[in-house]
């Protein structure tokens, strides 16, 4: 019973981890796209339409509130 609760413990600690890192590792693409849209550009892209506008600000708060987390 107690290997039971072990092995369950530790899947979902790997789990926990796993996703941890893989929405630090969308957060890394997400500023490195950002930084070379805009040394390629001088700005920030720009949105065609107000709603993917919202969304990738929505995006960037999320961002940072992760990156405070670090």
């Amino acid at each position: 019973m107690t290997q039971a609760a072990i092995l369950i413990q530790s899947k979902f600690r790997s789990y926990h981890e796993q996703k941890k890192f893989q929405q630090s590792r969308r957060a890394a693409v997400l500023i490195q796209q950002y930084y070379r849209s805009y040394r390629r550009l001088g700005r920030p892209r720009t949105h065609r339409h107000a709603a993917a506008l919202l969304q990738q600000q929505h995006k960037l708060r999320f961002l940072v509130q992760v990156l405070q987390v670090f």
